[in-house]
């Protein structure tokens, strides 16, 4: 007597073989064939197989959704990258800038690659060199460093919530990959769209091509400060590079205030000890400009 079971990936037939056993004549397709010659032997053969086949096809439907969500991951990557490249082309200057200033600043080639990945920051990376050129204690440059980058803790308050359900696993390189192109790129979708499935793919694809353009155009940059003759003295686009992000920055009257209160601290306080000229312009910027904005003073 045959008996046939269908399923989403098995379709079987058996015929007896003795009291004992069955032989599979028709498995997985329309095809007739002999499964391998063999008899499925003994009692209980028949429920033995057919549990055997249904796990085949759970496995199969597990595969199709792994293949589904594989998918579903690239596409969503592939628009963080879309929506990042746009802002790739400022990334390369400022690469390369960084890099000479590394290396005008004393600098080996080692060390300064070493610096833009564990900063990964280019204004704090150009403060540091500038401050290692000057010769500045250690504890001034981390300082530094670090009030520069309090807006990274801005940025990563504001995002945080869009990756509360991942592991730390995924949470540490995300943190380590956030600049200001990536909040940019990113707080908009989360903001505006916030039920799009994989935030953190879109994020993994804005952020990933800035880091990899940043490392090649720092490397650039070492190249080209190992060569460049020391009379040359390019340290000067250092502060022009600052200018350039400090003008788009003034939109209104407590970001003026911080701009010129800052600068002017940091002007009046340049012969200091320790460089702390600079720690000093940067926390009288930033009182100014919180002061101006309490007091209502928001509107340019």
């Amino acid at each position: 007597m045959a008996r046939q079971r269908s399923g989403s990936c098995c379709v079987a037939s058996f015929r007896p073989v003795g009291p004992a056993g069955l032989t599979v004549t028709r498995i997985c397709g329309p095809e007739s064939r002999p499964y391998d010659r063999a008899a499925i032997q003994g009692p209980g053969a028949l429920p033995r197989f057919v549990e055997t086949s249904g796990k085949f096809a759970r496995l199969m439907r597990m595969s199709e959704q792994t293949v589904a969500v594989a998918g579903e991951r690239r596409r969503v990557f592939l628009d963080g990258v879309r929506a990042g490249t746009p802002l790739l082309p400022s990334i390369l200057p400022f690469g390369l800038m960084a890099g000479v200033a590394a290396r005008e600043a004393g600098l080996d080639a080692f060390a300064s690659l070493g610096m833009s990945l564990v900063i990964f920051a280019g204004a704090s990376q150009l403060a540091t060199a500038q401050l290692l050129a000057d010769g500045a204690v250690p504890l001034v440059i981390v300082a530094t460093a670090l009030i520069i980058n309090l807006r990274l803790a801005m940025y990563s308050a504001s995002i945080s919530p869009y990756f509360s359900g991942l592991p730390s696993r995924w949470k540490w390189p995300l943190a380590y990959l956030l600049t200001d192109q990536a909040y940019a790129v990113c707080i908009g979708r989360f903001l505006y769209q916030p039920d799009r499935p994989n935030p953190h793919w879109f994020y993994l694809g804005v952020a990933l091509p800035v880091w990899m353009l940043w490392v090649i155009a720092t490397l650039i940059g070492i190249g080209l400060g190992s060569t460049v003759p020391p009379e040359w003295h390019l340290g000067f686009a250092v502060p022009l590079i600052f200018l350039a992000l400090l003008v788009p920055a003034v939109h209104d009257r407590p970001t003026l205030a911080a701009a010129l209160c800052g600068g002017g601290v940091a002007m009046l306080a340049h012969d200091l000890p320790l460089n702390l000229g600079l720690i000093g312009g940067a926390l009288a910027g930033i009182a100014a400009g919180i002061g101006l904005e309490l007091a209502g003073g928001g509107r340019a």
